[in-house]
């Protein structure tokens, strides 16, 4: 799998040749389209650091919104499951999403390798046919992208990678 992008703030999923869905980063929302459906995950207030998970029907289906006021975590309730996305810089930037039971499901991540710094983006392969497994995938893109922008300058979003592991 990786990501290819399409435009200045659009990406493409692509998964064996076939595009498993399209991101579109906007000021006001990312959208997440997918199956001839568009999601929305949006800021719930211009003062709130709590934002929702809208599906295609316009329904309100989840929320993101700090563990604390002071720390790197966020905690996702989204149809009735809890998550926890995680922002660190320690030496080089990775954002991650674990379960409730503290076990990762999709990290993406900066690392160095013959004294380059390069990306790595990986999904656990039983959390693939999880609902929404997609959608949270390009919520950590969301995020991880700008990070890597401004960590590694100007990257070209085709060499990210995203990695199947058990």
């Amino acid at each position: 799998m990786e990501w290819k992008k399409t435009a200045r703030a659009a990406f493409k999923l692509v998964d064996n040749d076939n595009v498993v869905g399209l991101l579109n980063m906007e000021p006001t929302a990312v959208t997440w389209e997918m199956g001839g459906m568009t999601y929305r995950f949006q800021q719930k207030s211009s003062w709130k650091q709590t934002y929702q998970f809208i599906n295609p029907e316009g329904a309100l289906i989840g929320e993101m919104r700090p563990k604390n006021w002071y720390g790197t975590t966020f905690v996702i309730t989204l149809e009735e499951q809890s998550f926890y996305l995680t922002f660190t810089n320690n030496p080089l930037a990775a954002v991650q999403l674990r379960d409730a039971e503290n076990q990762w499901l999709i990290q993406a991540r900066l690392m160095t390798a013959n004294h380059q710094v390069q990306t790595e983006f990986s999904m656990k392969e039983a959390f693939k046919d999880a609902p929404n497994a997609y959608w949270l995938a390009g919520i950590i893109w969301n995020y991880f992208y700008p990070m890597a922008q401004s960590e590694c300058g100007d990257i070209d979003a085709a060499t990210f990678l995203l990695l199947a592991t058990a």
